[in-house]
């Protein structure tokens, strides 16, 4: 019936989460989409966690294989409700079971507690993955690097299409030693706030786009290292750059 339908008769009847079209930052029609299988070529899995403690948030993990020519394939994502003892285990898992061998949190409201805490389980169990942890800016400065990133998600993410295989092609893939991904409840729950976050306004939650882009960040300067750009030094007469002393 999702399928059928138009995303907003959708959500309003089907979902009670009636929204208004002006100002989408992620229009459904507008993002990049695979039919659940990665290519065969060389790539390297990341992911972020914006950790969520609670007040009807959601913890958001998206997952991603990056390729050379710069293409992420997002083939799973946790979104999760629940508390952290819930959300730990998974988390967790997803790292064990795709092999990240480096990952960033979010630092607010406990979130770098919540690095610690992964990274001890981790340890127990003897998997080696480097967990860092970063502040997020205040819900202005949020909203509008949320905005400045967009174009790249838009060029260099693609998402699970919506459609999902049936029961004969789960089987014809099983045969076929085919992996394929699709979207299940949590992946479709996130899809579904990513393509109705609005600039203009605010939003109920951003949960969703917000993984995403310090995803994006995170791609773009692991280390969170600060860019060094030359530039004219005001205090020396005749031009020249400034070096530093």
């Amino acid at each position: 019936m999702r399928e059928k339908l138009d995303k907003a008769e959708w959500e309003a009847k089907f979902q009670q989460r009636p929204f208004v079209r002006e100002g989408i930052l992620f229009e459904s029609e507008e993002l990049r989409y695979f039919n659940g299988i990665l290519p065969e070529l060389d790539h390297r899995i990341v992911a972020v966690t914006d950790v969520a403690l609670g007040g009807g948030d959601s913890l958001s993990m998206p997952i991603g294989a990056e390729y050379e020519n710069g293409d992420v394939y997002i083939f799973d994502w946790v979104f999760n409700k629940g508390k952290k003892e819930i959300t730990l285990p998974i988390v967790v898992g997803k790292i064990i079971g795709n092999e990240i061998r480096e990952t960033r949190f979010e630092a607010n409201q406990g979130g770098d507690l919540y690095c610690d805490k992964v990274s001890e389980m981790l340890q127990k169990q003897g998997y080696k993955c480097s967990c860092t942890h970063k502040r997020a800016p205040n819900k202005m400065d949020k909203k509008a690097k949320i905005i400045a990133y967009s174009g790249d998600v838009k060029r260099k993410f693609i998402f699970l299409q919506s459609k999902s295989p049936t029961q004969e092609e789960k089987e014809l893939d099983a045969k076929n030693g085919i992996v394929r991904y699709y979207r299940n409840k949590e992946y479709q729950k996130a899809m579904d706030e990513f393509t109705t976050f609005v600039t203009i306004g605010d939003n109920t939650h951003d949960d969703a786009v917000d993984g995403i882009t310090q995803l994006m960040m995170f791609i773009e300067n692991p280390n969170n290292t600060a860019k060094v750009e030359a530039t004219t030094n005001p205090f020396r007469t005749g031009g020249g750059y400034y070096n530093g002393y």
